[in-house]
């Protein structure tokens, strides 16, 4: 039996905490960018995955806001935010980054976390930004470089799979033992 069973939140849950949180439509200057915030203390900003909305954090929110003012943002172009004039990530930096400005005041120092596209977010904001005392990426994508070149896929069932070394076939193993095999 697993012992992990993902749950989704009970959907009163999620109205409870998004009727804690302050909502606030601010100025990107590219357009408006919605942003939640609940708590006091040092700024922490959450950043969303691609495809999503500051809901990606909604299990978290609600513990990090007793001792943090959580800070969550529909990423410009999702959710409730506007969809910027140019649907670059340089425009959605700048309209970010001047929202961020606008919410906690110019040159605030705060730590930032992105997960999956929010965490390419992430890091761009933080080199553009400079004002990140602490930077958390979790299940990052996408860095806009090159590619790097994959193996080969093999196939799993085929029975000349070596069990030490998941999909390489024996033949191309590099585990000493998989030739005694």
């Amino acid at each position: 039996m697993n012992a992990f069973v993902h749950q989704e939140p009970a959907p009163c849950e999620v109205e409870r905490i998004v009727e804690r949180t302050q909502r606030h439509a601010v100025d990107g200057s590219g357009g408006r960018v919605i942003w939640h915030t609940l708590g006091q203390g040092r700024p922490l900003v959450l950043l969303h995955g691609g495809h999503g909305t500051w809901l990606h954090w909604i299990r978290n929110i609600h513990a990090l806001a007793e001792s943090r003012m959580v800070c969550v943002p529909d990423l410009p172009g999702y959710g409730e935010s506007d969809i910027p004039n140019n649907a670059s990530l340089e425009e959605l930096l700048r309209s970010l980054g001047n929202s961020l400005d606008a919410l906690l005041g110019q040159g605030a120092d705060f730590d930032l976390a992105g997960f999956s596209f929010g965490g390419l977010v992430a890091t761009h904001l933080a080199v553009a930004y400079g004002g990140i005392r602490r930077l958390a990426l979790l299940g990052t994508a996408g860095h806009a470089g090159a590619r790097r070149p994959r193996a080969q896929l093999l196939s799993w069932r085929a029975p000349e799979v070596c069990s030490c070394c998941c999909l390489a076939l024996r033949s191309r193993c590099s585990w000493p033992g998989a030739s005694m095999m």
